[in-house]
């Protein structure tokens, strides 16, 4: 009974959110999803050592609508993430990766006769599949260290705005699981270079002015990219781990990452609450324009598709105090700051006084002159 009545329920929900999505669309750029394999033949395989490196690649792109394209739903992005290592979907790989993906909630908190609800639904999505791209050039925004369905909701939203976000499945240098180190930078870091030279020759993808998101560890790697890529104006992190003595001492450790090649323009964006933030190694980049913002009321998983998952479905992480609108608190942050930056790079950007009652603490940083 309880399972029936959670299933109605979050059913409402879904009709409700795939209303109010595809009124959105009507009104904005139509988004485009493709999925890509790869192989880099330069490094080894995680699955047997031998040369061929499988790079899936994720793209989400302003598009226009042909005759056939397809609509995404919510589980198709979790198909995609079961296709990360170039096996194809099969019922029992879908099922691993669906309590792969959710074991982190359900460890939170979650309620799980929700997230089964959840999954069984057809949420719709704002991605077709098929779409050509929208002509032009489009510039770029890495969206590093998760997975196409992590970063699902954002990718949508980055290229409705005109972007074209590119996602590369974090996973480690010699085997499935990410090795937390230097190695695992190195790794995440040679994935986006990898990407974008495959990348580099396509008619409508803009490599200057490249904007590098890193969520969590990938804060490490979005600033370590910017450090050997002067293309990379931009960089963001997502609760990145920069912002903690760990991250600070693997920047410090990285021959690229020397105080005089940082030059970015950096916006971080963390919990404040995390008893072990450590922003003094961002301050030191005295060459670079940063901003930082600190968010009360949240959680990690705000920053990724949980986070609007929980704004959308009440109590999916079960009954606790964080914000529910913490993710659309982050979003608007960054379109923000990416639409100052489009603007004038040079200036210095101010989050509005109003309508951020999540801010609790905020530090612009001015860059200095070299001599």
């Amino acid at each position: 009974m309880e399972t029936k009545l959670l299933t109605l329920i979050i059913f409402g929900l879904i009709v409700q959110v795939g209303t109010s999505q595809a009124t959105e669309v009507s009104k904005s750029n139509i988004v485009g999803f493709s999925s890509h394999i790869k192989i880099d033949k330069s490094r080894p395989s995680v699955k047997d050592g031998k040369f061929g490196r499988t790079i899936q690649i994720n793209i989400w792109y302003p598009a226009k609508i042909e005759t056939g394209s397809s609509k995404m739903f919510f589980s198709d992005y979790l198909g995609v993430k079961g296709n990360e290592m170039g096996v194809n979907e099969s019922p029992q790989n879908y099922s691993k990766t669906v309590e792969s993906y959710f074991q982190w909630p359900i460890s939170q908190g979650a309620n799980q006769l929700l997230i089964d609800s959840l999954v069984s639904a057809k949420l719709p999505m704002r991605a077709v599949t098929d779409g050509k791209f929208k002509p032009g050039k489009h510039p770029v925004i890495l969206l590093i260290h998760g997975s196409a369905v992590d970063f699902a909701f954002l990718g949508e939203s980055l290229a409705e705005q005109g972007y074209i976000a590119i996602n590369i499945p974090v996973k480690g240098y010699r085997q499935k699981e990410l090795d937390v180190n230097g190695i695992g930078m190195e790794t995440e870091i040679r994935d986006y270079e990898f990407a974008l030279s495959t990348l580099s020759d396509h008619p409508n993808i803009a490599l200057t002015d490249i904007v590098a998101l890193g969520f969590s560890f990938g804060g490490q790697s979005a600033l370590g990219l910017a450090c050997r890529n002067p293309n990379i104006k931009t960089v963001i992190s997502f609760d990145g781990g920069i912002g903690s003595s760990f991250g600070a001492r693997l920047i410090k450790e990285s021959p690229f990452c020397r105080v005089e090649n940082i030059a970015a323009s950096l916006l971080h964006i963390y919990d404040s609450s995390y008893e072990r933030t450590y922003l003094d190694q961002i301050r030191s980049f005295i060459y670079a324009d940063r901003t930082l913002v600190g968010l009360t009321g949240i959680a990690h998983w705000h920053f990724t598709s949980f986070g609007h998952l929980a704004s959308q479905i009440p109590n999916l992480f079960g009954k606790n105090e964080f914000a529910e609108h913490g993710y659309d608190t982050i979003l608007e942050i960054i379109k923000g700051y990416l639409n100052s930056k489009s603007q004038n790079p040079n200036k210095i950007f101010n989050l509005p006084e109003d309508g951020f009652d999540l801010v609790g603490e905020v530090e612009y940083l001015r860059p200095v002159k070299r001599k």
